[in-house]
């Protein structure tokens, strides 16, 4: 994972490569750009990027911490019900389409929902859960499982144009959590 210094300097360095490389993911695929890119956009020496980051990847790690600390510093999410949590989430990725739509274009969605384990699953959805019901062995899958469908939710909600609700999305994916979808 990226380096986490504190000093100002350094919090101002990652923040200007970070702006750089979406900037950049603006104009050409992600996989096209280089370090070298990103360091002359952001008018910085590689150097300070390598300090920094070891990889385009842990940039984009970054990136995605920060939304999604965002979120979670802006809601008090062990308050609400899974439901509410889910429409918090839906509405904050169509806050954030835009930037979305960056990763989604460049095949970088499985950072995303790594993100959504960690911040959103591992951070409150995970407490719902009965786990008396589920061996102890398979505890670790949960995350994964749960993360990936919502984020299959969102690749086909980005497919079909933003077409339904972000409420639309929240019961659908709270009645498939809750094991209401089949008869």
């Amino acid at each position: 994972m990226y380096k986490k210094k504190i000093n100002a300097s350094a919090l101002r360095s990652r923040r200007r490569i970070a702006e750089s490389l979406v900037e950049l993911m603006k104009a050409k695929p992600f996989n096209d750009v280089t370090i070298t890119d990103i360091c002359e956009n952001a008018q910085l020496v590689r150097k300070t990027f390598y300090r920094n980051f070891r990889s385009k990847d842990e940039v984009i790690l970054y990136l995605l911490e920060n939304v999604f600390k965002e979120f979670i510093t802006e809601r008090n999410i062990n308050d609400m019900a899974v439901n509410e949590i889910l429409l918090d989430v839906y509405n904050f990725i169509d806050m954030y389409r835009d930037f979305l739509m960056l990763f989604y274009q460049n095949n970088l969605l499985r950072f995303v929902d790594k993100n959504v384990a960690e911040f959103i699953v591992k951070e409150r959805l995970y407490n719902e859960i009965d786990l008396s019901a589920i061996d102890g062995k398979c505890l670790r899958y949960i995350p994964a499982h749960i993360a990936a469908l919502i984020m299959s939710i969102v690749e086909t909600w980005i497919d079909g144009g933003f077409a339904e609700t972000p409420a639309e999305l929240a019961a659908l994916t709270d009645t498939i959590l809750k094991g209401k979808l089949y008869r």
